[in-house]
């Protein structure tokens, strides 16, 4: 291996080097992450679902707002004061 300019030790080392901090990260790192991803997303819905459930939300959608597919997600007018 020295012939291709490889250095078996070295290359040992950094390969066991990165499997230990791939455990460690996915150890130790990972499941707060995710668990603050799970968080968000559901302060994120339940706000979803609120925001659907007020009566400015139900006053736009009985004027005629535009209703766009399935995730419940209305389009108004923008207007534009001067």
């Amino acid at each position: 291996m020295e012939a291709l300019g490889i250095n078996l030790p070295g290359l040992v080392a950094q390969i066991v080097n990165f499997a230990l901090l791939l455990f460690l990260l996915w150890r130790f790192a990972l499941p707060p992450l995710l668990r603050l991803l799970d968080e968000r997303a559901q302060r994120v819905r339940e706000s979803m679902e609120r925001a659907l459930a007020s009566p400015e939300m139900k006053a736009l959608h009985a004027d005629g707002a535009l209703f766009i597919g399935s995730n419940k997600t209305f389009v108004v007018e923008e207007k534009v004061i001067i």
